[in-house]
């Protein structure tokens, strides 16, 4: 699901720890996040967004349903 984040950390040989250095999000916070234990808040999904140079977009972490429902 967080597949683009995964990507990201791939494709710049990033560790979560150094990951969560450049975003200022706790390393076990984002470690939730991609293992879908938790969902970012609006803050967190914004310095996400900009730590990764716009690679990884907000959007991703809202869910399906919200989306669905959202966009009718």
């Amino acid at each position: 699901m967080k597949s683009t984040l995964r990507e990201y950390l791939k494709k710049h040989k990033l560790t979560l720890r150094a990951f969560s250095i450049i975003s200022d999000i706790d390393q076990s916070q984002l470690s939730r996040y991609l293992n879908g234990f938790s969902k970012p808040t609006i803050e967190s999904a914004y310095k996400i967004y900009r730590a990764s140079n716009r690679f990884v977009k907000m959007e991703e972490w809202v869910d399906d349903t919200i989306k669905s429902k959202r966009y009718r």
